[in-house]
């Protein structure tokens, strides 16, 4: 029934679970006289017969004989007998040198064992082990990961000496725990700690910013800007915007989203284009005026946002999640979901099969998340996804509709000649564009103009050439 290796304990065990039904005393173990057992060689319950007998023997014939010994020389005896034990102190260094709280559990366990009671020592051992454990769990390290030159592999990136790449707008996170009630808000916060960007705060904070703006942009009698998404701001003059004279026209700077090759983001970078203002009639300049400042303030803080947005994969390395509870189920759902109301994707690595039968069957991880076998997989997929998926052409045609638009709203709205175009170009200094637009004549952008890198997409494969070197970049 039992294995022949255990079986004298199961037995052990049954006899003191039958015997507490009747008035028979449970059996137990001494520390002295089993420590004097291994010495001798005993390795059965048949041991503790033989000893028995010589018990009996001593008590009853060799007893009388140390009845004038002192107690003293009776407890060096027992001393003699345990000095096995006792020189396990010795490892105490060691245990300084390898882990605090081992040396912690041994010292408290020894100092309650002397000053209580064996039986309270030993349950306070016990309890403060259990207790370590939680502690030691409830905030395992998260490591930031990047890949090292020329392999497959990943390491962090602090204890690396500089030899890992990361990808700019790809971040791969280790958690180095299992994911339970006691950790599972702890891993969600470190998770956010480590990207560097609490996905929940800035999406509430673009959306308050948004309706300012569309508020703002409501009482200047201006459509409302269009948002691609969160992360894709866009604005200009409108092309219902009545035309000024033009020496009444003063303008004024707006912080536009546009692509920037020299970032490395996914977001694009500011450039500026002149917005004429709202014409009105004298005595309310100064409250349009004061719109039209607060209105390039809410831009610049959306662009500002913007900037914190530049990811769009995160890679969670899963190999050390042994178990996932029910909470902390909850917390890897909530975060999947903040990161994608920013439309950012969190793929999983490595994830053991039981956790993910269990957050399938329980409904705790969206059915589209991706999954992958290796963290080098997820890596590749999202790399695959930026340079020819639909995120790259949907950035691309944000790109071009933006910029062209912006560029054609602006010379509906101007009703001047030409050469008052070139006295206001001289006063302001406003090269338009950078020179993408010359002797008042538009150029748009085509869509095979714009490069993965142009948009901040930085492959660890691409090399720059001839086309990329060609290619306008906007200012």
């Amino acid at each position: 029934l039992f294995p022949r290796s255990v079986q004298e304990l199961y037995a052990y065990g049954l006899s003191n679970i039958v015997s507490s039904f009747f008035q028979t005393y449970p059996a137990a173990a001494s520390l002295s006289r089993s420590a004097v057992q291994v010495s001798a060689g005993g390795r059965t319950q048949v041991a503790t017969l033989f000893s028995s007998v010589l018990l009996i023997l001593v008590l009853f014939f060799i007893g009388p004989l140390f009845y004038h010994v002192p107690n003293c020389c009776l407890s060096a005896i027992i001393v003699v007998a345990l000095k096995g034990m006792f020189i396990h102190a010795v490892d105490l260094k060691y245990l300084w040198k390898y882990s605090i709280w081992d040396f912690t559990v041994w010292l408290l366990t020894f100092f309650c064992t002397m000053i209580f009671d064996l039986k309270y020592g030993l349950l306070t051992g016990i309890a403060f082990s259990a207790l370590t454990v939680i502690l030691r769990t409830q905030a395992p390290p998260t490591r930031i990961l990047g890949q090292v030159d020329g392999t497959e592999l990943y390491r962090d990136v602090r204890g690396a000496g500089g030899k890992c790449v990361q990808p700019s707008i790809i971040k791969v996170i280790r958690y180095e725990g299992s994911i339970y009630y006691t950790c599972a808000e702890h891993f969600r916060l470190s998770v956010y700690q480590r990207v560097g960007l609490d996905p929940l705060y800035v999406f509430n904070r673009i959306k308050k910013l948004q309706a300012r703006l569309r508020h703002v942009e409501k009482a200047l009698g201006l459509e409302s800007s269009e948002f691609f998404s969160a992360r894709k701001v866009t604005t200009g003059a409108s092309p219902n915007r009545p035309t000024p004279d033009a020496k009444d026209t003063d303008t004024i700077k707006h912080v536009v989203v546009s692509a920037d090759g020299d970032q490395s983001k996914h977001s694009l970078g500011a450039f500026y284009t002149s917005v004429v203002p709202v014409p009105t009639e004298e005595g309310t300049n100064k409250t349009f005026s004061k719109l039209e400042r607060r209105r390039t303030k809410l831009i610049r803080n959306l662009a500002r946002l913007e900037e914190k947005c530049h990811l769009q994969f995160v890679v969670l390395d899963c190999s050390c999640w042994s178990f996932v509870d029910y909470m902390g189920a909850d917390e890897l759902n909530q975060l999947v979901k903040e990161f994608r109301q920013l439309d950012i994707h969190v793929l999983l690595a490595q994830l053991n099969d039981n956790i993910v039968q269990s957050l399938h069957r329980n409904g705790k991880l969206p059915s589209d998340t991706e999954l992958f076998p290796t963290v080098h997989d997820a890596v590749l997929w999202a790399v695959g996804r930026i340079q020819t998926g639909p995120n790259h052409l949907h950035n691309v045609h944000d790109v071009v509709d933006t910029y062209n638009r912006l560029v054609m709203n602006q010379f509906e709205n101007l009703d001047c000649s030409a050469d008052d175009d070139e006295e206001d170009d001289q006063e302001n200094g406003d090269n338009h564009h950078g020179g993408d637009i010359e002797n008042n004549e538009h150029h748009p952008v085509r869509e095979d103009m714009i490069t993965p890198n142009q948009i901040g997409y930085k492959s660890a494969q691409h090399e720059p050439n001839e086309r990329d070197n060609d290619s306008p970049t906007p200012v």
